[in-house]
């Protein structure tokens, strides 16, 4: 079974942490022996920004490249945001009127997947990945970090 691990985070950034902080993420895609795709990436910085629009991304920013990939059938989804996968399911009423064009997108992506909430110790990589994504913005090191996927299997047009 296919599995996509995500998460985001709004951290430290001109004396501001979550909201106004440096929002970003991480996810991957593992088939169960190995990872098969993975990204990173900064969502945005100060004003607006919260740990929940980070989530959210990395969800959104996940399931794109799962179909990019063109990969097989509804993957699990994996994330430590309660929210997130409450909303998207559809269990939890989205009360943030910023959060609603992000819930439509994430939802009409997942449509058909199995969506669990998982403790934070077992979202480890991608919680690492987002981590990884902070660290290089808060460097400045950093171009087009919507852009920042990587293949890291042969599963391209299978």
């Amino acid at each position: 079974m296919i599995t996509v691990f995500f998460d985001g985070a709004c951290e430290f950034w001109c004396g501001k942490r979550n909201p106004g902080g440096l929002a970003t993420y991480g996810w991957l895609i593992h088939d169960g022996k190995q990872v098969i795709a993975k990204g990173y990436g900064e969502v945005g910085r100060g004003q607006g920004m919260t740990n929940n629009i980070a989530e959210y991304t990395a969800l959104i920013r996940a399931m794109e490249a799962y179909s990019v990939l063109k990969l097989p059938n509804y993957p699990l989804i994996q994330g430590d945001s309660q929210l997130v996968i409450k909303q998207v399911s559809g269990e939890w009423q989205v009360k943030s009127e910023g959060l609603m064009p992000l819930v439509e997108k994430a939802s009409k992506l997942v449509m058909g997947c199995k969506l669990q909430w998982i403790p934070r110790e077992q979202n480890q990589a991608a919680d690492d990945l987002s981590k990884l994504a902070y660290g290089l913005a808060k460097r400045g090191d950093g171009q087009p970090w919507d852009k920042r996927f990587r293949v890291t299997a042969n599963y391209i047009n299978r």
